[in-house]
């Protein structure tokens, strides 16, 4: 047996061999405005201190309609409203601490629903109304593909499941993980139905703030899109190696609890993810 695509958990890597391989989400990110931490941790200081609405008001007072002013425009002045820039510092170091802490806390929660699924012995599919047996399997690392054709995978609930797109040369392919994946046969044919956890401060919300890069610049960059495209491409990785797409959602988790929860469901973005491959097979000419 050849070398199969794994993932360590310990530096976030996925790698074939020695060759290091992207992430679907380190592409989306390549695509998508970056995250200015202290610029925004900042903006999130301010907010605490001052409530939301009063934050939004004196920014309109000043700034007009510019929802980004610039910096060295916009702490000096926001510090000394808030009693001084040590105070606002002790907060914005607190939303920084929070960011790091709730990486550790989304992993623990997916790591929780995985053992959960494993432990019952069976998924259900709400699509399809019906329960799918857990099929699990014998890992040599934190996790690693069921084999390089995934098609000889069978029916069954899979959770962290190992992808990667057969569309891009092996070299150069696009790895992810999907956090639920169902597999059913009808007919002949095979049907993959996903879901993915999130598990963010806040719901994710339809913003028109900014849009994407190239190749992605007609969509307005906010989580909905991101989460939308993750799993569209998972959708798509899945349909290069003989599934057909069916059904797909990912599901944010209030405060990291199962009882409070949304659903949003995601209609796969052909297109899009079409455009994110031609863009990758560009990179590498």
């Amino acid at each position: 047996m050849g070398e199969k695509i794994r993932f360590e958990e310990h530096n976030h890597k996925y790698l074939l061999g020695d060759i290091r391989l992207n992430s679907v989400t380190t592409i989306l990110s390549e695509l998508s405005p970056p995250f200015d931490e202290q610029y925004i941790s900042r903006n999130s200081a301010y907010k605490k201190i001052l409530g939301p609405d009063d934050f939004k008001r004196l920014r309109k007072e000043v700034f007009g309609f510019d929802i980004k002013p610039d910096q060295d425009s916009m702490f000096p002045l926001f510090d000394n409203i808030c009693g001084g820039g040590d105070e606002v510092k002790i907060i914005q170091d607190e939303f920084l601490q929070d960011w790091i802490d709730s990486g550790t806390k989304g992993t623990a929660f997916h790591r929780e629903r995985e053992l959960e699924s494993i432990d019952r012995g069976y998924e259900y599919n709400a699509w399809d109304d019906k329960n799918f047996e857990v099929i699990t399997f014998n890992k040599d690392y934190d996790n690693e593909v069921y084999s390089m054709d995934l098609y000889e995978i069978p029916d069954g609930y899979y959770t962290e499941f190992l992808v990667y797109d057969k569309t891009l040369p092996i070299e150069h392919t696009i790895c992810g993980t999907i956090d639920c994946l169902w597999i059913q046969t009808i007919d002949g044919v095979r049907y993959s139905s996903t879901g993915d956890y999130k598990t963010n401060s806040e719901a994710p919300k339809v913003l028109k703030f900014s849009k994407m890069s190239p190749p992605l610049n007609h969509l307005w960059a906010n989580k909905i899109t991101n989460y939308s495209l993750q799993a569209s491409w998972y959708q798509k990785m899945l349909e290069s190696h003989g599934f057909v797409p069916k059904d797909s959602s990912f599901t944010w988790f209030k405060d990291y609890d199962v009882n409070q929860s949304k659903e949003y469901p995601v209609i796969i973005m052909h297109k899009e993810v079409d455009l994110i491959r031609k863009y990758i097979l560009d990179k590498y000419k």
